[in-house]
């Protein structure tokens, strides 16, 4: 197996960018039909020098077809980051190793042995590597404003008030939440200056963000705790959040309003203070107190009471309703492989006539991408095969053992071929289309009709 049959390569999102800026960084794999691809892994770790990454996670692989040199490729990305540059000038992405695993049928398995040994597939282990590539990283606009976050990205910003009735000796939390999408996790907390007779403690910080592919967007959220000491009229400062925006190359500026507090005389001592400060620090949380409500013995449910025996008649009733249902679930469905096979050619009609919908419509994307479905569910139902297991070399095995030749396969194999062509490069008029249309009706008829002889 080749280069060309089987690949993986790096797609940068952009090669010029700013100190800090988002980039997304894919690695996506390119197979040729047949190839059989299985899985993929990265050798080890990626170092990102000069840089901050951060994993994108990929629940699934979306697999696609794409047309690369002339040549169709189903491909798919099987790894993702965002990278945030830490130093200017040309940095170095550098190459990856991959381990790919392939599954071939081995050809000469009987049916049973086949179906003891995985389907007759075996895995083949391989590598791929990817070669390193490089961005260009320009550095901020000079000079750089007083106060500047070292944000990059869009960003807004606002502040509220948490405690709705600030009082002496409580403890009292004034949130700053800054919401966009840039470097929100190498964000550090705005310094405030409070006023003199407050404790101040260290803020909290709160990741409320998410790594997508076009980068990290979110909130962080910064909990600023404090303790009044005096009654009185107090002011928080107006705050100056100052962010470098690489869309327009400007640095920005988001204000919060100052914030005006009416602090009352309080109920607690400093003791009271001193605990809650404690439990707030550690993961026990303060004993609720009030009324307590009992239940009585009568309540429950004893040995011998008719309230135990309805219960255990319930439970009784339950499980013989269910082996029915069971029951009556297995019957419906002892030969479902049968069925699939006894209605592929009705199952397969009526694809066709939904492709012939859109070909009447005049959609010859949809008509090319209902027509490819209606072929290969009309192999998958009569087969027992899935869909996505229908490669060169599995269907040619399964023609064989049901006394079909590759001759005679021939011509339905290259009506599958015509159609995925023609799915990325459909014909200028309709005579094309039609022509498939009818070749597909008359493919499945043969095909069902030489798998029929065989069954006799």
């Amino acid at each position: 197996m080749t280069d060309k049959d089987l690949y993986i390569r790096a797609i940068v999102g952009r090669e010029q960018v700013y100190e800090q800026e988002a980039v997304s960084l894919s690695y996506k794999f390119y197979e040729r039909p047949g190839v059989g691809l299985n899985s993929v892994s990265l050798s080890k770790k990626p170092d990102f020098k000069g840089m901050v990454s951060l994993d994108i996670p990929l629940k699934n692989i979306d697999a696609a077809v794409e047309r690369v040199g002339g040549e169709m490729y189903r491909t798919g990305v099987v790894q993702q980051y965002v990278v945030f540059p830490q130093q200017t000038g040309r940095i170095t992405i550098p190459g990856l190793t991959f381990n790919c695993v392939v599954l071939q049928q081995e050809a000469g398995l009987s049916l049973i042995d086949a179906f003891f040994n995985g389907g007759g597939n075996i895995g083949y282990s391989l590598t791929r590597n990817v070669p390193e590539t490089f961005i260009e990283v320009k550095p901020l606009p000079q000079p750089r404003p007083s106060g500047f976050s070292g944000g990059v990205g869009q960003f807004s910003v606002r502040g509220d008030l948490l405690t709705e009735t600030p009082r002496t000796n409580d403890m009292v939390t004034y949130r700053l939440t800054v919401s966009g999408s840039g470097n929100l996790q190498l964000l550090t907390a705005p310094s405030i200056t409070f006023p003199a007779d407050f404790d101040v403690y260290s803020p909290k910080v709160t990741d409320n963000t998410k790594v997508l592919a076009g980068g990290v967007t979110g909130d962080i959220i910064f909990d600023y705790t404090f303790v009044p000491r005096n009654v009185g009229q107090y002011d928080i400062p107006a705050i100056d959040f100052i962010y470098f925006n690489p869309s327009d190359g400007t640095y920005q500026t988001k204000t919060v309003p100052s914030l005006h507090m009416n602090i009352e005389k309080g109920n607690r001592s400093d003791a009271d203070l001193e605990r809650e400060r404690t439990l707030r620090s550690s993961d026990i949380r303060d004993i609720k107190t009030g009324t307590v409500r009992f239940d009585s013995e009568a309540a429950f449910i004893w040995w011998g009471t008719s309230g135990y025996w309805a219960v255990v008649a319930g439970i009784l009733l339950f499980f013989i309703l269910l082996v029915a249902v069971l029951r009556r679930h297995n019957r419906a469905n002892a030969d479902v492989v049968a069925r699939r096979r006894s209605k592929a050619v009705r199952q397969a009609k009526r694809r066709l006539r939904l492709a012939g919908r859109m070909l009447k419509k005049g959609d010859q994307k949809a008509f090319y991408t209902e027509l490819s479905r209606a072929l290969n569910a009309y192999l998958s139902d009569k087969l027992s095969v899935e869909v996505a297991a229908l490669n060169d070399d599995r269907l040619i095995y399964e023609m064989n053992q049901r006394g079909v030749s590759e001759e005679q396969f021939s011509p339905f194999r290259q009506l599958l071929e015509e159609c995925g062509f023609a799915r990325f490069a459909p014909a200028a008029d309709g005579n094309g289309a039609n022509e498939l249309y009818r070749r597909a009706l008359d493919e499945i008829t043969r095909l069902d009709n030489l798998l029929k002889t065989v069954d006799k």
